[in-house]
């Protein structure tokens, strides 16, 4: 299955669950109130979650979801409008239909699991290699499916922190689906997804394997020993009697397979490795601030390895970023496989896509520019015959250009199709009462839509409201602009969103201080007697060194040590930092840690904003805490 295509389904089949459940809950709510008092906007709440679940199953082609939630729009659309009065059996009727979409849902997706259970995993060579050498090393292979509770929040994050435990006693040849680094763009941001499978070799004992999914919220787990040979044709694996992948013999004289594609740089490692950049960063201008007398040569060695040390790091930061033109495929798909079905022609022009971008911005704007194209192609772009007679190409073309502009990501949406009168837009929102919104709050008004008919992709007035409410999440405003008769510019403004630390803020004395809240394991309170000394006078919480700030607390540097103690894990080294007030956590630019001063003092104090607010606050580095812990 093409990989992309694979992608959407999971997410399709996770957002319907999350779409249908909260559906339920509101229909619930609705049906308690007897048809007194019904809020408008829980019935338009109703309207886009159906809707979300209409225009994916439409779009994955799957006909049975599409059509049973077209039927329910077409039942909310009675009411909304009035035509139909609310009542107990309304609702009944309502949430009848809302089970069947379930149950439809869930039949879709037990056909799509059923062949890869059946059949197994496709291997590719790579992974059969790896299958072939694990054989050779007597290695037992195993099938670990497991599920995470439907509650449990940040869900990509621990199938993530299962498969670096996994990774740390075998060798994980594959997942089904791919468990990406949480905030990658090609679907890390997805945290709906409750069962993985992983497929591995290890000679560690099955109960290490148990120990390894031993995360909090993992509601079951399932570990399957498998049986494989290796043979001159390929590698051939089985499980319980059953095939699950198979492959030919040689490469037939092509040209070797470049496997450095298949090299992965996982989140723990990427961590490990910029914790050692700063570690040697720190260390190396410490070290050249603290030379003294005539040692030139020394020092300019140290500067060409604070270099190498800084080259290090910025390949790293370049691990978070990715091009525009990443996404431009999966546009092109969306566009072609929509003017297919409308029976329209459509080209897509891209321009920027060289442009370089955060990766968490990419895939916040996924989402809200697939329905900005979607839009284009069903609303905007005319059939043919209608195009022809307005004197148009029979071709319609739709552009998305993305480009800079100081620190704001400008992209912008538009085609060259039937465009809306403005004119008219506003004297129907003026009968209606509504003054002196710009074009696009009127066109994302929870509702509003300049379809007469809606289809299976859009026209119910739930789709902009969409768009606007999830660029403004990220910061973002949209501009558009109508030419009638020649078509629809939407314009988005974002933060460029350069790579950025989340920072735990926390009080100490007078000042306010602040650390990568990654390296925090943990905040506890500290109750009487956990504070202790050694004979040299150097404070420690339980058995752990502590810190007052960046210095070593010790007997006599101040009155009190605080209230809180900050956990830390460094590098294998574990300590934990004072604090008399914990506050809470920011994002900050990683442009703040650019430029150390050279006082080192200096280069640890830096400013953000709040609001309108602007604070000075001193950086704690993790580094800090010495090897021996003194």
């Amino acid at each position: 299955m093409n990989k992309g295509v694979e992608s959407l389904r999971a997410r399709f089949f996770a957002d319907a669950q999350e779409y249908l459940s909260r559906g339920k809950e509101i229909v619930e709510r609705l049906a308690a109130q007897d048809g007194k008092g019904i809020d408008a906007e829980e019935i338009h709440e109703l309207f886009r979650c159906v809707h979300s679940v209409k225009s994916e199953a439409s779009y994955l082609k799957y006909a049975a979801v599409g059509r049973l939630a077209n039927a329910l729009e077409e039942k909310l659309e009675t009411i909304r409008s009035g035509k139909a009065a609310t009542s107990a059996s309304s609702f009944a009727d309502i949430e009848g239909l809302l089970n069947r979409i379930m149950e439809a849902v869930q039949a879709d997706k037990e056909k799509v699991e059923a062949p890869s259970e059946a059949a197994g995993p496709v291997f590719n060579n790579f992974e059969r290699k790896l299958l072939e050498e694990a054989t050779r090393r007597d290695e037992r292979c195993y099938r670990v499916v497991f599920e995470l509770e439907q509650e449990a929040p940040m869900k990509q994050a621990r199938a993530y922190l299962i498969l670096s435990n996994l990774e740390q006693i075998s060798t994980v040849v594959k997942t089904v689906p791919a468990i990406s680094t949480p905030g990658a763009a090609d679907g890390g941001e997805n945290d709906e997804i409750s069962v993985y499978t992983c497929y591995l070799t290890a000679s560690v004992a099955q109960s290490e394997i148990h120990d390894a999914l031993d995360v909090d919220q993992v509601a079951r787990s399932r570990i399957d020993l498998m049986e494989f040979e290796a043979s001159a044709g390929g590698a051939g694996t089985s499980a319980q009697g059953v095939a699950l992948s198979g492959a030919a013999g040689g490469t037939g004289g092509r040209a070797p397979r470049d496997y450095t594609s298949f090299y992965r740089l996982t989140g723990k490692k990427l961590a490990q490795l910029t914790a050692y950049a700063d570690d040697l960063r720190l260390r190396l201008r410490e070290l050249e601030l603290d030379m003294r007398g005539d040692k030139k040569a020394g020092a300019q060695t140290l500067r060409k390895i604070n270099r190498i040390a800084g080259g290090l790091y910025e390949e790293l930061k370049g691990v978070r970023t990715a091009t525009f033109g990443e996404e431009y495929q999966r546009y092109k798909e969306i566009v072609d496989n929509l003017a297919q079905k409308l029976g329209k022609r459509v080209r897509l022009k891209t321009e920027g896509g060289d442009l370089t971008v955060d990766r968490r911005t990419l895939a916040a704007l996924s989402d809200p520019l697939g329905q900005l194209l979607r839009n284009a192609v069903d609303h905007g772009i005319e059939p043919p015959a209608k195009r022809r007679t307005a004197g148009k190409d029979e071709t319609g073309t739709v552009s998305i250009v993305a480009r800079e502009d100081g620190e704001t990501l400008r992209i912008t949406v538009s085609d060259d199709g039937a465009g809306v009168d403005e004119k008219a837009l506003r004297r129907q929102e003026e009968q209606a009462g509504n003054t002196g919104s710009d074009l696009f709050a009127i066109l994302s008004r929870p509702g509003f839509t300049t379809v007469a008919k809606a289809t299976d992709y859009s026209g119910r007035g739930v789709g902009l409201d969409l768009v606007a409410r999830r660029v403004e999440e990220i910061g973002g405003r949209i501009r558009a602009t109508a030419k009638p008769g020649k078509g629809m510019v939407f314009e988005i403004s974002v933060p460029k969103g350069p790579s950025s630390e989340r920072l735990l803020f926390f009080r100490f004395g007078s000042k306010l201080y602040a650390m990568p809240a990654q390296a925090v394991a943990e905040v506890r309170r500290i109750s009487k007697g956990e504070l202790r000394r050694n004979s040299s006078g150097r404070v420690f919480y339980t058995n752990l060194p502590a810190y007052a700030a960046d210095r070593p607390a010790r007997v006599g540097n101040r009155a009190s040590y605080g209230s809180f103690a900050l956990l830390i894990s460094y590098l294998g080294r574990k300590a934990c930092v004072l604090a008399d007030d914990v506050l809470f956590e920011h994002e900050v630019s990683e442009d703040l840690f650019s430029a150390p001063d050279e006082n080192r003092e200096e280069s640890r104090r830096m400013a953000v904003g709040f609001g309108s607010e602007r604070r000075e606050f001193t950086f704690l580095p993790p580094a800090m805490i010495h090897p021996e812990g003194a």
